[in-house]
């Protein structure tokens, strides 16, 4: 007679499956974490979808072109509803009579969008105003 080979399990290391029973506990806990942190950002956003679009404006870059000195201007909406047709002006401190304008068709709640104002002479530091919008 001859003696069956015992069988190993890969899956365990201890002979009553505890190393097994741990791990799985450990996953199903950061499993559950997952869906509690993704639950948490869906109900926050949600919270603050009915708030009313908050628009600034900051200038992000600059440049000097034949055309003029083209100054980029970052639009930020901090409120959770969009804002249509939003138009930006730009004030130049060094000449009072330069001045420029863009609009942009939309900007999405909590969102940012770039639109460029050009001047005809360096504008210094110029005031930036959101002028108006309208709501989608």
């Amino acid at each position: 007679m001859s003696k069956s080979p015992q069988k190993t399990s890969s899956r365990s290391r201890t002979p009553d499956g505890r190393l097994e029973t741990t791990l799985a506990w450990i996953t199903g806990l950061v499993g559950a974490l997952v869906v509690l942190a993704v639950l948490a950002v869906v109900i926050v956003d949600g919270m603050g979808a009915d708030e009313p679009a908050r628009l600034v404006a900051r200038e992000i870059d600059r440049r000097v072109t034949p055309g003029g000195v083209v100054v980029d201007v970052e639009l930020r909406n901090l409120g959770g509803r969009p804002a249509g047709d939003v138009e930006v002006q730009g004030l130049s401190a060094t000449h009072l009579q330069d001045e420029a304008a863009a609009t942009t068709p939309y900007v999405a709640g909590r969102s940012r969008r770039q639109v460029a104002l050009v001047f005809e002479a360096d504008p210094g530091q110029p005031s930036l105003t959101v002028r108006g919008w309208t709501e989608p």
